[in-house]
Protein backbone atom coordinates (compact mmCIF):
# COMPACT_ATOMS: atom_id res chain seq x y z
CA UNK A 1 0.00 0.00 0.00
CA UNK A 2 1.29 3.47 -0.90
CA UNK A 3 0.41 6.29 1.51
CA UNK A 4 0.97 10.04 1.01
CA UNK A 5 3.05 11.74 3.69
CA UNK A 6 4.44 15.13 4.66
CA UNK A 7 7.67 15.99 6.43
CA UNK A 8 6.64 17.36 9.83
CA UNK A 9 9.41 17.35 12.43
CA UNK A 10 8.04 18.10 15.93
CA UNK A 11 9.24 21.35 17.55
CA UNK A 12 10.55 19.41 20.55
CA UNK A 13 12.83 17.36 18.26
CA UNK A 14 14.23 20.53 16.68
CA UNK A 15 14.72 22.12 20.12
CA UNK A 16 16.49 18.96 21.33
CA UNK A 17 18.79 18.95 18.30
CA UNK A 18 19.68 22.63 18.76
CA UNK A 19 20.52 22.01 22.42
CA UNK A 20 22.69 19.00 21.61
CA UNK A 21 24.50 20.95 18.88
CA UNK A 22 25.13 23.86 21.26
CA UNK A 23 26.53 21.47 23.88
CA UNK A 24 28.88 19.56 21.59
CA UNK A 25 32.05 18.53 23.37
CA UNK A 26 34.86 19.19 20.91
CA UNK A 27 38.15 17.34 20.90
CA UNK A 28 41.28 19.49 20.72
CA UNK A 29 42.38 20.35 17.17
CA UNK A 30 45.19 18.29 15.66
CA UNK A 31 48.05 20.48 14.47
CA UNK A 32 48.54 20.39 10.72
CA UNK A 33 45.33 18.49 9.97
CA UNK A 34 43.23 19.42 6.95
CA UNK A 35 40.49 18.02 4.72
CA UNK A 36 42.77 15.16 3.63
CA UNK A 37 42.56 13.88 7.23
CA UNK A 38 38.77 14.20 7.49
CA UNK A 39 36.35 17.05 8.10
CA UNK A 40 38.03 20.36 8.87
CA UNK A 41 37.32 21.18 12.52
CA UNK A 42 36.79 24.92 12.01
CA UNK A 43 34.38 24.26 9.16
CA UNK A 44 32.43 21.76 11.27
CA UNK A 45 32.23 24.18 14.21
CA UNK A 46 30.90 26.92 11.93
CA UNK A 47 28.39 24.54 10.37
CA UNK A 48 27.06 23.36 13.74
CA UNK A 49 26.82 26.96 14.97
CA UNK A 50 24.73 27.76 11.87
CA UNK A 51 22.46 24.74 12.40
CA UNK A 52 22.04 25.57 16.10
CA UNK A 53 21.38 29.26 15.38
CA UNK A 54 20.10 30.98 12.26
CA UNK A 55 19.28 27.90 10.16
CA UNK A 56 15.53 27.86 9.43
CA UNK A 57 14.40 24.24 9.30
CA UNK A 58 10.75 25.25 8.86
CA UNK A 59 11.63 27.09 5.64
CA UNK A 60 13.48 24.02 4.31
CA UNK A 61 10.67 21.72 5.46
CA UNK A 62 8.10 23.84 3.58
CA UNK A 63 10.23 23.69 0.44
CA UNK A 64 10.63 19.90 0.71
CA UNK A 65 6.88 19.56 1.16
CA UNK A 66 6.24 21.18 -2.23
CA UNK A 67 7.03 17.69 -3.60
CA UNK A 68 4.67 14.72 -3.37
CA UNK A 69 6.09 12.38 -0.70
CA UNK A 70 4.92 8.81 -0.20
CA UNK A 71 5.60 5.83 2.05
CA UNK A 72 5.35 2.16 1.13
CA UNK A 73 6.70 -1.12 2.42
CA UNK A 74 8.85 -3.42 0.30
CA UNK A 75 10.14 -6.71 1.74
CA UNK A 76 9.61 -5.43 5.28
CA UNK A 77 11.42 -2.13 4.67
CA UNK A 78 9.61 1.21 4.96
CA UNK A 79 10.47 3.21 1.85
CA UNK A 80 10.04 6.99 1.56
CA UNK A 81 9.91 8.26 -2.01
CA UNK A 82 8.99 11.29 -4.09
CA UNK A 83 7.17 10.95 -7.35
CA UNK A 84 7.66 13.87 -9.70
CA UNK A 85 5.66 13.70 -12.91
CA UNK A 86 6.90 15.36 -16.06
CA UNK A 87 4.50 16.74 -18.65
CA UNK A 88 6.88 15.65 -21.43
CA UNK A 89 5.69 12.21 -22.53
CA UNK A 90 9.13 11.50 -24.05
CA UNK A 91 10.98 11.91 -20.76
CA UNK A 92 12.79 8.88 -19.38
CA UNK A 93 11.86 7.79 -15.83
CA UNK A 94 14.71 8.13 -13.35
CA UNK A 95 15.11 6.35 -10.02
CA UNK A 96 17.58 7.83 -7.51
CA UNK A 97 18.50 5.76 -4.47
CA UNK A 98 20.85 6.10 -1.54
CA UNK A 99 21.94 3.44 0.91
Amino acid sequence: MIKPMRIEIPDQDLDDLRQRLKHTRWSPPIAGSNWADGTDGDYLRDLLAYWAGPYDWRQREARLNTYNHFLTEIDGWQIHFIRANDQDTKSIPLLLLHG
